[in-house]
């Protein structure tokens, strides 16, 4: 809900944004939860929960991914 909040038009409050200008807003967000992942891998092997951080990567791409796939979609 959130980010459909931030999809509404600052010229328009009744309309949304097109699709060229909110792909800015999504890729913003993207970068920045890719980087809490691999800061929350760091703290995990830090932590000695798992021994490399590649290792939690590999676990959460696992869980959460395609198989065989570094993408959410095949």
């Amino acid at each position: 809900m959130f980010l459909a909040v931030l999809g509404i038009d600052k010229k328009n409050a009744r309309a949304f944004c097109n699709a060229a200008a909110y792909s800015l807003v999504l890729s913003k967000f993207i970068k920045i939860s890719r980087m809490l992942v691999i800061q929350q891998a760091v703290a995990a092997a830090k932590d000695g929960d798992v021994e490399y951080p590649p290792d939690m990567l590999d676990d959460l791409r696992k869980r959460f991914l395609v198989q065989s796939s570094c993408s959410p979609f095949n």
